[in-house]
């Protein structure tokens, strides 16, 4: 969506379409909002959301997901303590 958004935003500029400007801005927004949500789990981790200070769920799945930008993530780590 921001690349979207650039592409567009240049070809408005050139063509001097005014509702493309906006839509291309609106496009930049929303990509870089939502890129938030993306994080990186590897294994023996797991994070815990949280949606304006309630708890909404554990995510322990290995690999790149995407996630509400709007949560709050900690990071847990599920590695056995031995003594």
């Amino acid at each position: 969506m921001i690349i979207l958004g650039f592409l567009l935003f240049f070809i408005s500029i050139a063509s001097e379409n005014g509702l493309f400007i906006l839509v291309a801005i609106v496009f930049f927004i929303c990509g870089c909002v939502s890129i938030k949500g993306v994080f990186q789990l590897n294994p023996n981790e797991a994070r815990v959301m949280m949606l304006f200070g309630s708890y909404r769920g554990t995510v322990k799945d290995n690999g790149i997901l995407w996630v509400n930008p709007l949560y709050t993530q900690y990071a847990v780590s599920l590695k056995a303590m031995n003594e």
